[in-house]
């Protein structure tokens, strides 16, 4: 896959919103760098100028990218909601410390 001189980060990227908007982008020919928890999963889904990764390896990634693509933008959509089997430190992690490791 190649990516174009521009890209956008979505995390979120596998929810309803964040399916979406990757349909949105690829039709605008954007490149996207889709943030998940389920990598393998998502890869199956493969879309042109789409690269899956996990939280564990966006900067690695980024750091990557930017040899040869210059970051436009994030979209933060990946969010904990609080259900009952969340925990208040899951929360706390992907509504607070995920989204300021952003940027």
């Amino acid at each position: 896959m190649t990516f174009l001189k521009e890209y956008v980060i979505v995390s979120g990227a596998s929810g309803f919103i964040g399916k979406h908007l990757l349909e949105a982008l690829k039709k605008s020919g954007i490149s996207v760098v889709a943030i998940t928890r389920d990598v393998i999963k998502n890869n199956s889904n493969a879309l042109a100028n789409v690269r899956w990764c996990s939280w564990d390896n966006i900067e690695l990634l980024v750091e990557e990218l930017s040899i040869d693509s210059a970051l436009i933008g994030i979209i933060h959509l990946a969010t904990e909601y609080g259900h009952k089997t969340s925990s208040l430190i899951n929360i706390e992690d992907a509504n607070v410390i995920k989204p300021l490791k952003l940027l």
